[in-house]
């Protein structure tokens, strides 16, 4: 739970909103963060319509 915490609290500093802060690290005196979505589903903002992942291959669209 400790590192949830703390990832939330680094993602609310640096204002990502919608991801979790896995590690940071300094990388060459660059912060480098490796985060992940949190976002479960979304619904279009217009009509609120959840998406439908499509197969990417396109067969069967």
């Amino acid at each position: 739970m400790e590192a949830e915490v703390t990832g939330s609290v680094v993602a609310a500093l640096f204002g990502l909103d919608g991801l979790r802060v896995l590690a940071a690290a300094d990388a060459g005196g660059e912060l480098e963060l490796l985060v992940e979505t949190v976002v479960g589903l979304a619904p279009c903002p217009d009509c609120g319509a959840l998406a439908v992942a499509k197969d990417p291959s396109g067969v069967g669209t």
